[in-house]
């Protein structure tokens, strides 16, 4: 008897169980319900607010949207055209003999500070290359010109690899106007509000570059071409010295390492009166300066030494 009602019971519940196709129709049942209670509490505005977006985006030209296109790609240039320099220099309203004071300043700093420092000279080109990309972006009121040239150096420092800390520059350049008994240490507090603003110049200092991090050293190619060469000792010590005058001038912006290191020592070669057939044989006629160097003999010399003859004027 009571086997009996045990059977009827799990029969009973067996029978009130749905199978598989009754479970997906009430799944199905009420997902519906909820995706229409949903819709229907969607305020009518947000259902007309996307399509109108859309259209309006479609209609408005290119020219007029805000920001660069999607597909717009820029690299960093590591040279300018010398009317690129001029349209930077009339857009900052910068002047132009005050322009050659303040750079002629800033160079100069960075050269004593980096003698004093120690580095090499490679640190010094691409702190001065940083210090001329700077000066064209922003106008002069905006900064004060010895704190971006070292801000340059300090940028230079890190890009190859000579570390100095930011407090070590200005330390540094401090210690070279002040007699020896007066010279502070790095770790003196009074550099640590120029070493903050130092430090806000840099991030400037690289996006004036582009970000771009290849360093351009026109010196090794002049002790190349000298020791190839054969030319006298003083000969070569004038190309050295010329090439770090032209790094006062925009030449390192506008001409590549070679035509740089070719000009210095053929102004120095002439400068000397010496025998440079040997360095012309090195370098070659215009053809093989082509081909050989991928060097374009006329005019870039005159574009290069033009800068010299101003400088020295």
């Amino acid at each position: 008897m009571l086997r009996c009602k045990i059977t009827d019971v799990h029969e009973q519940s067996v029978a009130a169980k749905p199978n598989r196709a009754t479970r997906r129709e009430l799944v199905d049942d009420f997902t519906n319900s909820i995706y229409n209670t949903r819709l229907l509490s969607i305020p009518a505005t947000l259902s007309t607010m996307a399509p109108a977006m859309v259209e309006s985006a479609a209609d408005t030209p290119i020219s007029q949207q805000i920001g660069p296109h999607p597909s717009f790609l820029q690299v960093a240039k590591p040279f300018v055209f010398e009317q690129t320099i001029q349209k930077c220099m009339k857009a900052t309203g910068t002047d132009e003999a005050r322009e050659d004071a303040n750079r002629l300043q800033g160079v100069s700093y960075i050269e004593s500070v980096r003698h004093a420092m120690q580095l090499p000279v490679r640190t010094f080109g691409q702190a001065v290359v940083y210090y001329h990309r700077f000066r064209l972006v922003h106008a002069e009121s905006e900064y004060n010109n010895l704190d971006a040239a070292a801000a340059a150096l300090f940028t230079a420092c890190k890009i190859e690899d000579t570390l100095k800390k930011s407090r070590d520059v200005l330390c540094a350049a401090y210690n070279l106007k002040v007699p020896l008994s007066e010279q502070l240490s790095s770790d003196d507090p009074s550099f640590e509000e120029p070493s903050r603003r130092l430090v806000g110049l840099e991030r400037l200092m690289l996006e004036a570059s582009g970000f771009d991090f290849r360093g351009m050293n026109p010196h090794e190619k002049i002790i190349k071409l000298f020791k190839a060469s054969g030319l006298p000792k003083k000969v070569g010590n004038m190309a050295w010295r010329i090439c770090n005058d032209l790094y006062r001038t925009y030449a390192p912006l506008k001409q590549t390492t070679l035509t740089m290191a070719i000009s210095c020592l053929e102004l120095a070669v002439r400068l000397h009166d010496a025998d440079g057939r040997r360095f012309e044989t090195l370098i070659g006629d215009e053809q093989k300066m082509r081909t050989k160097w991928g060097h374009q003999p006329g005019r870039d010399h005159g574009d290069t030494a033009r800068p010299l003859r101003h400088l020295h004027a």
